[in-house]
């Protein structure tokens, strides 16, 4: 691959009003180590037309623990100025106790010190949910790049809209680079990479493509018990179910559940 990871991406922004009776949708990747910093995306989805709502954005540079404190019960050391701006926001749209927290399927089992990143954060009462990614980046984007298009964008989101704007895989000798900001990197590959490159716009990127995954994922699973629900009525209300009542009245054959964490 080369180029734009999301060429179709528009990235236009519009004054829109916080609709509180939403489901809500707080997706973060989290750094795991050195300098790179969390990524916040808090969105909203409409369920009658399926648009996903990017309400509002930010990057954090700290610990995993003070990122799971601020989101859970606040920030316990003093935060940097549009980081200080995003808390006060993120009070005001009333998400503890009703947001679904996405993540990185990789904080499961990353572990700090003796505890992995999900750990961290149920022990400050968040349950991080993950998309069934199973390591497979070119599905994560694939996903995305086909879901891109319900993305509504509030305005205030310049920095999202830049980094999936300039998010892109590592350039080839020859290629160009149809971003909005170009550094004309040196390059010696000669053959695409299906990974894209990591830097300023990773974080955020990823962020987004776990959020688009999950809802994406659950929407299937919601279709497919609605469809369930609708042949158990159907069976139920069967003509002729009184004639062969053992036939029509038998419950469905019950598989276990099995919950991996």
């Amino acid at each position: 691959m080369v180029g734009r990871v999301y060429p179709d991406f528009v990235g236009t922004m519009v004054p829109m009003k916080f609709d509180y009776m939403l489901p809500i949708f707080v997706s973060i990747d989290n750094s795991h180590g050195g300098s790179d910093p969390h990524a916040v995306i808090i969105a909203t989805k409409d369920p009658r037309s399926g648009r996903i709502q990017i309400i509002d954005t930010c990057e954090f540079v700290c610990s995993v623990t003070e990122m799971a404190h601020i989101l859970a019960t606040g920030p316990t050391k003093p935060l940097a100025r549009v980081e200080a701006e995003f808390y006060e926001r993120y009070k005001r749209y009333n998400i503890r106790g009703r947001a679904i927290f996405i993540s990185d399927p990789h904080d499961y089992k990353t572990t700090l010190n003796e505890s992995t990143i999900y750990e961290e954060y149920e022990k400050v009462g968040i349950l991080l949910n993950a998309p069934k990614l199973k390591g497979n980046i070119q599905q994560q984007i694939m996903i995305a790049r086909n879901n891109i298009y319900r993305l509504d964008i509030f305005v205030g989101n310049d920095a999202f809209v830049d980094c999936i704007s300039n998010s892109h895989y590592p350039r080839t000798v020859g290629s160009t680079f149809s971003g909005t900001i170009d550094t004309e990197e040196e390059t010696t590959n000669t053959q695409p990479s299906n990974k894209p490159v990591h830097d300023w716009t990773s974080h955020m990127r990823t962020a987004m493509e776990y959020l688009i995954n999950y809802i994406v994922e659950n929407e299937v699973v919601d279709a497919s018990r609605q469809a369930a629900k609708a042949r158990r009525e159907e069976r139920m209300n069967h003509p002729h179910k009184n004639i062969f009542p053992d036939e029509f009245n038998k419950k469905p054959k019950q598989t276990p559940e099995i919950f991996v964490q």
